[in-house]
């Protein structure tokens, strides 16, 4: 027992890895999320679809784990996905759970589509657990640090993932590719400069200032994978109307802001035990993805001694950030944000160019099909229509210039034979108008090919202008 208990144990851990909690290094989504976005792309952007048919598709395709519905909402909460406002009730409001996935409808959102999902062919796919799914979405920055807020996963590991917006980046990955990855400085007390060490961009909290709790804080986020970050919600001093007649308005302190993993309930308790100078009771008016929460206070309260008091005992939280990713074969290891960051764009990069190389093989199935039309055409011009006699008429062993992409990503000419097999298919297939237009699908393919050989010799700009076009 004591040497197979821990034998499995260590493969459970890996497989929850995997599998269940920790995100993938690549693409920084953890399965369940991966697969609702697979499902919800297939069904398109255009019009909204009824999330219980989403979530069954889901669990019956992809996931074995159990409803999938509160991964849908939450995908609605961060921006990957819409919902019908008329039919989700409280799913934007962040305490209030979302109404049932009967009644809801959702899609995904158009940019999510073309970010991560323009060369999803073109990745590895396996049979994980149930039917056959991508082991990641190629984008060109991971879809999971995009957004605002944070990511957290348990496992053996407690990983706690910063999010950032697409331009912020954007524009750091642009300075990696260009400058390469900086090393950690010898002490993170010094002043570290962004000409050495690049873009230091912030996580993204929109109703919140962030503080570095630690001197370089955000730079060893991206660096190292770790740091320590203050969240400060935003609170303000507002005068709210109170009778429209009289126009007599009273003195709240609004909070619109909320820090990560954190609620209100100790204002509330901290009010019915009066240690709080309010009036009345705090009032919730949350809307959608805003957080609003007014307090009237007593008179004769210092307004701003209070709000400095309130935001350091109840608002202000230190959020401990370690990133912990997943490879694909479930090892978890503390990974920098620009490591994901290049490390998705070399997986998203391999996936463009291994769809330039498919796009040679089809056109070689074009100029193969040209060939064949063209002899089967002169053979119908000389009153031969018979499949059998166009066979005979046919040269074995004729051999066509066909293209291949080498290790080096440079376009050859090939020989290829022409089977049987080929003019087969080619007769009992093609119409009589591909018979007469195949001249300009043999010019077309030709200069097809030619552009793709230019795309292939300028890949590394092409796809540097990508990443600029986020945050042009």
């Amino acid at each position: 027992m004591e040497k197979v208990i821990p034998t499995f144990y260590a493969e459970y851990g890996r497989y929850i890895s995997r599998f269940r909690m920790i995100p993938s290094d690549i693409d920084c989504l953890i399965p369940v999320e991966r697969r609702v976005l697979v499902i919800m792309d297939r069904f398109g952007s255009n019009h909204p679809v009824k999330s219980f048919k989403i979530d069954g598709c889901v669990t019956g395709e992809l996931h074995p784990h159990g409803s999938a519905y509160g991964t849908i909402t939450q995908l609605v909460r961060n921006g990957f996905a819409s919902a019908d406002e008329g039919s989700w009730g409280g799913i934007g409001l962040i305490d209030a759970p979302a109404a049932a996935s009967r009644y809801t409808e959702t899609r995904i959102l158009p940019w999510v589509s073309k970010f991560a999902f323009e060369f999803i062919k073109f990745v590895p796919w396996e049979m994980l657990e149930l039917d056959s799914e991508p082991l990641y979405l190629p984008s060109v920055l991971p879809l999971g640090l995009i957004g605002d807020g944070i990511n957290s996963g348990i496992a053996f590991h407690k990983t706690v993932i910063p999010k950032y917006s697409k331009e912020d980046l954007a524009k750091r990955l642009e300075w990696l590719l260009i400058n390469g990855k900086p090393n950690p400085p010898k002490k993170w007390d010094s002043n570290l400069s962004e000409d050495k060490y690049g873009p230091c961009i912030r996580p993204c909290k929109k109703d919140c200032e962030l503080k570095e709790d630690e001197k370089n804080a955000f730079y060893k986020l991206l660096i190292t994978g770790e740091g320590n970050i203050e969240y400060q919600p935003h609170v303000l001093l507002k005068n709210i109307n109170t009778n429209k007649k009289n126009k007599s308005s009273i003195q709240v302190v609004s909070i619109e802001g909320r820090a990560p993993n954190s609620n209100f309930d100790s204002l509330r308790k901290a009010y019915e035990k009066n240690q709080l100078p309010l009036s009345s009771s705090p009032i919730d008016q949350s809307k959608k993805m805003d957080v609003k929460v007014y307090l009237e206070l007593k008179r004769g309260t210092n307004s701003k001694e209070f709000i400095k008091n309130l935001s350091d005992k109840f608002l202000n939280k230190v959020t401990h950030f370690k990133c912990y990713m997943s490879d694909l074969r479930g090892t978890v290891h503390q990974t920098p944000i620009d490591d994901l960051l290049l490390n998705c764009y070399s997986h998203w990069k391999k996936a463009y160019l291994n769809k330039l190389k498919n796009d040679v093989l089809k056109l070689n199935d074009k100029i193969i099909e040209y060939y064949i039309c063209s002899f089967i055409r002169d053979q119908i011009k000389n009153k031969v229509n018979n499949l059998d006699e166009i066979l005979k008429s046919w040269k074995k062993d004729t051999s066509i210039n066909i293209f291949n992409v080498d290790d080096e990503n440079k376009i050859q000419k090939i020989k290829y034979v022409i089977k049987e097999e080929n003019i087969i298919n080619i007769y009992n297939n093609t119409s009589v108008k591909r018979l007469v237009e195949y001249k300009s699908t043999l010019n077309e393919s030709l200069n097809k090919i030619k552009n793709l050989q230019n795309e292939l010799d300028n890949l590394d700009e092409i796809c540097i202008n990508r990443v600029r076009e986020i945050y042009a």
